[in-house]
This record gives C-alpha cells, structure tokens and sequence, in this order.
C-alpha cells in the first residue's frame, strides 16, 4: 500500500509543476526549440525503371532459361531525408504496371538519396524492410538454403533487382510543398550467370585412355548477397575458407552429355566463384580411375554480367579459359 501511495504522490507533484508550464504554454504545445511537427502532405511521384539484361542465352537448342523476364511481385522504395529519417513504401507488381509513375505523399525536405529494391516472394525469402540509410545498404537477400525447390531458388534470383540515386550538388533531391516533385530510379539485375563448356573427347586421342566422362561440375557461390553490393565493406573469406556462407549451388551430373556439354549457374557477385570437376577415366593399368580439378575466379563477379568458361582434357592435360586460374588435379583410383 505504501508503494502504491508513493506513485500516486510523484503524479502529483508532476501536476502541481507543471501546472504553470501548462498555463505558459498553452498557446504552442511544441514548447521553443522542439522541431515541429512534419506531416506527409507534399506528393511525389516516382517513375521506375528496370533494367533486364539477357544474360546471354546458352545457344544450344531448346528452351530459353528464361533471362529476360523479371518475374518479381515485391517493390520496396525508400526515400531517405537529410535528417536521417526513411519513408519506406511497397508495390506490387500489379499496382506498378497501373501506374507509372507512382505517386504518394512523403514529407518536404532534402533527401539523400532514393534506394529501391525489387524480389518475388517465395517460401523461404522474407519481406525486405529498413529504417535508417546504414540498414538499407546493408539489406540482404534471401538465404537460397531457405528456399526449398529448385524452381523456386531460380525464379527467386531472376527476380532480384536494386538501385539507387542518390543527391548531389548538380542533382538535389527537394521536396517541396504545393508542388510535384518528380523522382526517377533505375533498378539493375543483381544476379550474375556464369556459362560452362567442357569436352573431354580430345582425351581420347592420346591413346593412353579407354574412357574419359565428365562426372560432375559442381559450382560454388554465396548462399545469400546483399542488394547493393557496391557497399560491401567487410573482407569475404576466400572459398577454400571453411564457412557457411558459401554453398553448392548446383550439380551438373547428367549423363546426357558425358564427353562433352554445356549448362549455367547463377550466382550472387561480390565474390571470386569456383568449381570443382569430377572427370571418370580408365586406362589399361587403372580400369577405374578419377580426377579432381578446381577452377577458380581471377576476380570478384559483377552484378548483371555473363561469363563464359571453356575446359578441355586432353590426355593428361587439362586447359580453360575465361579468367580462372586451375589448380592441378588430383587422381583417385577406385
């Protein structure tokens, strides 16, 4: 009982105080020096633009992998003030297609800069929100070992695209009262593609094997990239580190094409990706043998670019280009 009498006393020695503050200020409630209060009464309208890339088409007959469509249904704009305070607004796919621009109200002041991401939601990839600048350079996609399927885990990354503008002296970003201020933006993939072909036949002609297969190219890439990579600050542990941001992103291990073929990954850029190669063979004194090759990046990939890699073996050689430096192989009888 005494607690609770002692709470009641401190209110009201609050109100006996503030009486006469309430009495002086009665006339502004916001007090001197106390930022008024803003209200989001000044339209704006964005006009958004994706750029979609064809990351190149394999060639080969048959189907398009689908590289020029942008299959997204989530668009996140955010519209950072000088003050450090966000506007975040979301559209959908549909909503965009209706109206574009797109116009909303926001509060007048200087902005910053203008981020927009886009991405389709799949199980596994949650919604993309942030609050200050700092959070929406650092926002990240969806972990792909979340996402179950296959389809899903490739129509997720063709869907992932991101931009920004931001102010400068020759472009200011003001929004003014009683006017529209018009704002545009252009969103880029964010994937890359990387295009393998391999021909093991030419090992033939040494006349040293009696069978030679490619058994399987599996390609290492981040299981989750940020989508504005250009601000990546933090050091990436190389490949060989033993970490889980990187995973198996595909297996090429049809017997389709065992002497020679071709297929693609995408991946997430930032990073210097690798493969490993499993290569079958038999000679007369090794019935059942294989060979291990790893091929690896010179250079972080880039955003929305295509690479094309080419590996031959030839007896006991192994050669490829596109910028990869090989480690030799090594050789396990079984």
């Amino acid at each position: 009982m005494k607690k609770h009498w002692n709470k009641i006393l401190e209110w009201g020695l609050w109100l006996v105080v503030c009486l006469p503050l309430f009495a002086a200020c009665s006339e502004n409630d916001e007090g001197p020096g106390a930022e008024p209060v803003r209200e989001k009464d000044c339209e704006v309208s964005v006009g958004i633009r994706l750029d979609i890339p064809v990351l190149k088409d394999m060639g080969d007959p048959g189907e398009s992998p689908g590289d020029d469509v942008a299959d997204w249904d989530k668009l996140d704009l955010f519209l950072v003030y000088d003050w450090g305070q966000v506007l975040q607004y979301t559209l959908t796919k549909e909503e965009l297609v209706a109206a574009n621009p797109h116009s909303f109200n926001a509060y007048a002041g200087t902005l910053k800069g203008l981020y927009g991401v886009a991405y389709k939601t799949v199980s596994g990839a949650s919604a993309v929100s942030a609050s200050n600048e700092e959070a929406i350079k650092n926002l990240r996609t969806a972990q792909l070992s979340n996402i179950t399927t296959p389809e899903d885990k490739k129509a997720y990354m063709l869907s992932l695209f991101s931009g920004a503008k931001l102010a400068s002296g020759d472009a200011p970003m003001e929004i003014k009262k009683d006017e529209r201020t018009e704002l545009h933006i252009i969103l880029s993939r964010l994937i890359t593609k990387v295009d393998v072909q391999w021909d093991v036949e030419d090992a033939y002609a040494s006349g040293v094997y009696t069978k030679v297969k490619m058994n399987e190219i599996e390609f290492f890439g981040l299981d989750g990239g940020l989508f504005f990579p250009e601000n990546e600050t933090q050091q990436l542990p190389s490949l060989g580190d033993a970490n889980d941001i990187y995973k198996s992103a595909y297996k090429a291990n049809s017997p389709i094409s065992e002497r020679n073929g071709r297929t693609y990954f995408y991946t997430f850029p930032g990073v210097a990706n690798k493969f490993r190669f499993i290569v079958d063979y038999a000679t007369n004194e090794t019935p059942k043998g294989s060979k291990t090759y790893i091929a690896t990046f010179n250079d972080k990939l880039g955003r929305a670019t295509w690479h094309k890699v080419n590996f031959t073996v030839k007896g006991e050689s192994f050669t490829g280009d596109g910028n990869i430096s090989l480690i030799p192989s090594t050789s396990t009888s079984k």
